[in-house]
């Protein structure tokens, strides 16, 4: 039972033993109408479920799930004829996900960016918010901290 929303994809995350596990499913990017890009997961599901109905080991549907992502990002990244890409967002907690994205995306010849310092989830949202507000509220960046904290 999972306790917060990423919890499943953690233990995921944990499935996957061989660092070179290799394969994914079909979750190919197309093309909507202009500018949306849709995927659809249901070949990767229905792949997985067909895996995981033959026996296959947890940390090969692990793999195969977290590679899945990865090769999709690629093809959106692709698809919009982009170079230079931001991670970011709670997923890239995930040690695989991160560093198989940031090789992946190296070999198609793009430049990934990603959290270095701050935690790419609501913590470094957290003070992209804080930043947002300086700007927006030039008083509240002028004025001693002190002065800012309420009492009681």
């Amino acid at each position: 039972e999972e306790s917060y929303p990423v919890q499943l994809i953690l233990q995921a995350e944990t499935e996957v033993r061989a660092p070179e596990d290799d394969g994914a499913a079909d979750a190919a990017g197309k093309e909507d109408r202009p500018r949306t890009l849709l995927l659809d997961w249901e070949p990767m599901i229905r792949a997985l479920l067909a895996d995981l109905a033959l026996g296959a080991p947890r940390a090969l549907l692990a793999a195969r799930f977290h590679n899945t992502l990865i090769e999709s990002l690629v093809t959106l990244v692709s698809l919009l004829g982009e170079t230079q890409v931001c991670l970011t967002g709670g997923c890239f907690q995930n040690r695989y996900l991160i560093e198989r994205a940031v090789r992946r995306i190296r070999e198609e010849g793009c430049s990934p960016y990603w959290h270095q310092q701050l935690p790419p989830n609501d913590g470094g949202l957290s003070l992209g918010q804080a930043v947002a507000a300086a700007r927006h509220y030039p008083e509240i960046r002028q004025a001693p901290a002190a002065s800012r904290l309420e009492t009681g």
